[in-house]
């Protein structure tokens, strides 16, 4: 399961955009080649509308105009306007895209500093305290930058939360070190065996208090 789905609410430790941008320009993720289908779909539609006029009640033939005509031309908008981008998320553009929206999110990470009692998660002035006994699950998994991979940890907390930090984030030695000591069920080795196959996320369960399967875990922790 991809750890881009929606997530519970994050603490401090990452700051979100509304839209993604990328060179001042809105991201809409999806196929030019289905955007120009919908709008070429759509007019066709209207100029059968207008052909067949004769064949449709008032009523019919309004709404058939207001929806493949309005949607025709809400869909050329968006592939015309030069403040939007539409690219597919798996394009050489859209791969490219995504590790510099990911690599300006890890610059927005705050810090983690660790204790035996717990730790502490920093960002933008504010800064929050958990005990270990607070996390409730712990994820590893990889973002492919381009020319090489960033290990990431979502770390659940108490049903309500999601704290991300990555191998970036000051602290992070600190963490993990801690994260063994006072989870014995941690999965061992899991440093060495993450990186294998590179450029692949390989969403790893590292830890559950209720010693759950890793498919349960993502089917409650990732809602999408």
């Amino acid at each position: 399961m991809n750890p881009g789905c929606t997530k519970p609410p994050t603490l401090p430790a990452i700051q979100l955009m509304i839209y993604q941008t990328y060179k001042n320009r809105r991201i809409i993720w999806g196929s030019k080649a289905t955007y120009l289908a919908v709008a070429i779909g759509s007019f066709i539609f209207l100029a059968l509308s207008i052909y067949f006029y004769k064949e449709f009640s008032g009523l019919m033939f309004w709404g058939s105009v207001f929806l493949f005509g309005g949607g025709g031309v809400i869909t050329l908008i968006q592939l015309l306007d030069p403040k939007k981008l539409i690219v597919s998320a798996n394009s050489d553009l859209g791969r490219a895209i995504s590790a510099e929206i990911h690599r300006k999110e890890i610059e927005h990470l705050g810090s983690i500093v660790c204790s035996e009692d717990g730790f502490s998660v920093s960002s933008g002035g504010a800064e929050r305290t958990f005990p270990w006994s607070a996390i409730d699950s712990v994820f590893v998994y990889k973002v492919d930058l381009v020319t090489t991979d960033e290990v990431c940890l979502d770390i659940f907390i108490d049903g309500e939360s999601m704290i991300m930090i990555s191998e970036s984030t000051p602290g992070w030695d600190s963490f993990t070190e801690e994260m063994k000591q006072n989870f014995s069920t941690v999965l061992q080795n899991w440093e060495q065996e993450i990186w294998q196959p590179p450029f692949e996320t390989k969403l790893t369960l590292l830890f559950d208090r209720q010693g759950r399967s890793q498919q349960a875990v993502e089917k409650s922790c990732y809602k999408n």
